[in-house]
């Protein structure tokens, strides 16, 4: 029998009797014993009903077996105990019984055979090492034919059984779909996906797609004039100040964006800065990812990864937005942020520049959900059907909005003001190592200390 050892000795020099894991006491009439469970009654552990008196009369193992028995527990450790009763009469406790564990199913996965995320890629790569943009060849570039990702399945999950008898079950992990977006096929039981073109393989959303490319081997400027293309986008050198891409796609830039306009369907990846002026935007309805940015307008469907500062800009993510940079990583602007911020430092440690971060529940949301509140009950079914989906996807939402956070982990300096569903925090003093959050049900934005294992 897989038990526990012989003696179960006291956890820290505490009594079974007291100890919180094990709540469950059953008595054996007749018999100065009592048996211990835990909530679930995977262990048995028999213990002398009166640990304080003095040690009761000798029974019958085989008497206490059958007492035992009769409780419900079937499998009971009957060599084990014959063995062990006299020092349980002196006090020990022994595990006469031990059921069996479930095992719980982990979540299936898609194995991807391409790189899913490359702005997060860019953005976590060590600034000490210089990378060649041309030989780093992140493109995702895939052959009509080639497997793009497989569906892996959730892990088998096995039931367990308490001392009684009585089943446990397990936990079955979650299966995940494999999306099929442009120039995707998947296989006939949609476990792997493949491409049908020769492109450039990326996830948008939750599909997976496969757009042409179109390259620019050096500046976008007069030249090249402006980009309107379906797919992806890739320039090795500089957008130029003026011209514009517009990609159904992804956009690649080898260098920076000097005051033109993206739009992309994809992610915007630019290797170097990003500079912007009154009327030109980076607009991306994935992630966007920079070195630094100067009075730029950004707008990102994703998440914003910054590898250096923002200075003075206009920026909105549905995700998070992550500044990696030690030191003054964002000054001045406008930030919204949906999910939260992460940051080094926010604000001007030598003059107040206002600083405004709005993030977590937007009142824009919230009116619209009772909007949708107040339709549902003038409409008919079918109209009914759609607002509740509608409804149950901004809930979703909301729910992670609720989550959210602004985390410094340097220095956060006067200036700085923080907005969430219409409550406003400015601070008025430097201060370290700070979270702000906006607790559920409540109308402030708290703080406390950052906590890199929490955080």
């Amino acid at each position: 029998m897989d038990c526990l050892p012989d003696f179960l000795p006291a956890r820290d020099e505490r009594d079974w009797m007291v100890d919180e894991t094990l709540p469950k006491k059953l008595e054996l009439p007749g018999f100065p014993y009592a048996l211990r469970m835990d909530e679930e009654c995977l262990v048995a552990i028999l213990e002398r009903a009166d640990p304080s008196g003095l040690p009761p009369p000798e029974v019958a193992v085989t008497e206490l077996v059958a007492a035992i028995q009769h409780l419900g527990i079937l499998e009971v450790d009957a060599a084990g105990l014959e063995r062990t009763l006299p020092q349980v009469r002196m006090g020990k406790r022994f595990c006469v019984a031990r059921g069996l564990s479930p095992e719980h199913g982990h979540d299936g996965y898609i194995k991807y055979h391409f790189e899913p995320r490359i702005a997060e890629k860019v953005w976590q790569e060590d600034e000490s090492i210089k990378v060649n943009f041309r030989e780093r060849n992140e493109i995702n570039n895939v052959y009509e034919g080639d497997v793009l990702a497989e569906q892996v399945p959730p892990s088998v999950a096995l039931d367990g059984r308490n001392v009684l008898g009585h089943p446990i079950r397990a936990q079955r992990g979650k299966a995940v779909r494999l999306l099929a977006g442009k120039n995707v096929v998947l296989s006939p039981d949609g476990a792997r996906a493949f491409s049908k073109i020769n492109g450039s393989a990326k996830e948008v959303g939750n599909r997976i797609s496969v757009d042409a490319v179109q390259t620019i081997q050096g500046d976008l400027d007069f030249k090249s004039g402006n980009v309107d293309f379906a797919g992806d986008v890739v320039v090795f050198g500089t957008v130029k100040e003026t011209f514009k891409i517009e990609a159904g796609g992804s956009i690649r830039v080898g260098q920076a964006v000097d005051r033109a306009d993206l739009k992309a369907a994809g992610d915007i990846v630019i290797e170097g800065g990003l500079y912007g002026k009154e009327g030109v935007t980076v607009e991306a309805a994935g992630d966007v990812s920079f070195a630094f940015a100067e009075n730029a307008v950004i707008k990102a469907g994703g998440n914003i990864y910054v590898r250096g500062a923002m200075i003075n800009c206009q920026a909105h993510a549905a995700g998070k937005i992550y500044l990696k940079a030690v030191g003054r990583a964002l000054v001045g602007g406008h930030i919204i942020a949906n999910q939260g911020v992460e940051s080094h430092s926010v604000g001007n440690p030598r003059l107040p520049i206002e600083t405004t971060i709005e993030f977590g529940l937007r009142p824009e949301m919230s009116r619209h959900l009772r909007q949708l509140e107040t339709e549902f009950a003038r409409v008919d079914t079918y109209r009914q059907e759609a607002i509740r989906q509608e409804m149950e996807e901004l809930l979703r939402q909301n729910e992670g909005l609720l989550r959210a956070k602004v985390v410094v982990r340097g220095s956060v300096y006067p200036g700085v003001i923080l907005v969430s569903d219409k409550v406003v925090y400015e601070v008025r003093s430097e201060m370290t190592n700070r979270v702000f959050y906006k607790p559920k049900l409540a109308d402030k934005i708290s703080l406390r200390e950052y906590d890199p294992k929490r955080d």
